[in-house]
This record gives structure tokens, sequence and C-alpha cells, in this order.
């Protein structure tokens, strides 16, 4: 059996059983890299695989340093390739983020918005402002409220949250490079483009190139049926004010 590995962006392999346990003893594949061979469905995370077995816990010599960043241990379930979950939890953020902000003009500047007078233009100001808040949930939280609803975090590939500066590289390169800035034709493409990569090579461009992995739990009932309250009540919302924008 050929079994190949994704790790930190990049496929890995094939390796035999054999060698995948020996390496993963040797502390060269974590529990969250990513496995994958022909009859399984989707990639998912090394801790599911038989053969894997954890490296042996450092001894106090191995300790790091007090005060440098620790990995945390992170909590995976189910496939760890869900391109969907994703998309709708940046976009419950985002909905979030704009009704919050909405409220917040419409007390401190109620004509700003009428001034505007252009939804989609709007809705590109709000998107490009939520990249540079985005950076504050992800490097205190290594989530953000509608990640966490669905059960998605974002770390380096050592298990150590994201510093200001690469969360809100990353912020931005989601916004250019898997949104389109928001401008629809261009949108509909860049996410194409996303979500193939996503789904070929087991990580997004950005997150490749910079070493971040994205974990997945999975998703109870109650989760999943807030996250659609949610985004069904703003979508209402955001129909309602297109009919009557006064």
């Amino acid at each position: 059996m050929q079994i190949f590995v994704a790790r930190n962006g990049t496929r890995e392999g094939p390796y035999t059983a054999e060698e995948l346990a020996e390496k993963s003893a040797q502390g060269l594949l974590g529990a969250t890299d990513l496995f994958w061979h022909e009859g399984r469905p989707d990639w998912s995370p090394l801790s599911q695989f038989p053969s894997f077995i954890p490296p042996p816990p450092r001894s106090d010599s191995a300790l790091p340093v007090l005060g440098t960043p620790q990995p945390e241990q992170v909590a995976v379930s189910g496939p760890q390739i869900r391109p969907w979950v994703r998309y709708f939890a940046r976009m419950l953020d985002l909905y979030i983020f704009a009704f919050c902000l909405g409220m917040l003009l419409a007390w401190l500047a109620p004509g700003l918005l009428k001034a505007i007078d252009n939804r989609l233009l709007i809705g590109m100001l709000f998107a490009g402002l939520w990249c540079l808040v985005e950076p504050i949930f992800m490097t205190t939280w290594h989530t953000t409220p509608a990640k966490a609803l669905l059960g998605v975090t974002v770390r380096n590939s050592d298990g150590t949250c994201l510093d200001f500066d690469s969360a809100l590289g990353r912020s931005f390169q989601v916004w250019i490079r898997g949104m389109g800035i928001g401008i629809p034709l261009l949108s509909l493409i860049t996410l194409s483009m996303a979500y193939e990569r996503l789904t070929k090579h087991g990580a997004a461009s950005w997150d490749a190139e910079n070493g971040f992995t994205v974990s997945h739990r999975l998703i109870g009932p109650l989760r999943i049926t807030c996250a659609l309250l949610i985004g069904v009540t703003f979508l209402v919302a955001a129909i309602v004010g297109t009919l009557h924008p006064s």
C-alpha cells in the first residue's frame, strides 16, 4: 500500500506502512499531519493511522527555555480537507463583523453609509477592514468566532499561535487571493482556484507558503444548527435591507 503524507502544505511519499511508523516514531511526522492512500475518501490526521507511533516524550534536559512560545496540542477529528466549512466560517465572520460595524456607524455617523450608496463597495470595504480585526483573534485564540463555532483553528506548523504580522499577512492573502477582494467575477475565479489547490494538495496556497496548519474538529448538530441560524438570519436581514433600504 502506497501512503502519501501532506505536511506543511506539501505532499510527501509514497511511504510504506513500516516507513510511516518509523518516521512517526522518530518524530519526523506529527499526529496532525495528514495521510491518504488509495481507497480512502479524504485526507485524515496521522493519529488515525493504525501504524502511527507517537514520538517518545522529551526528557527534562530537552524542555524549552522558559518564556519561549510553546506548541499546543491540536484537537483534530474527522476529515481535514473541508473547503466548504472554511468558506462558510469566513462568510459568517464577515456577516457578524459587518453587522456590528454597520450598527456602530449608524450610531456614530448615520449619514456615512447612505453617502457611499453602493452595496458592493461597502461590502468590499467591510471585508478589507475585517482583515485588520481578524489577526487580533488569531493571535490570541488561533481562531475567530465563526471558526470556533465550526471547529477550525489556524496555527504555525509547530503548533504555536501566529504572531500579529503573520496573521495580518494571511488575512490579506485570503481576501485578495481567495476572495478576489469581493469583486463578483474575480471572486468566483479565485475561489475556484483556492478550492482546487486545497482539495488536491491538502493546504491553501497562503498556508503552504507560510507554514500554517489549519485543523478541524467534527461539528456536532448543535453547532451546525447555530451556524445555519446565524447565516440565515443575516441573509434574511440583507434581503430585507435591499427591498426596503430606508
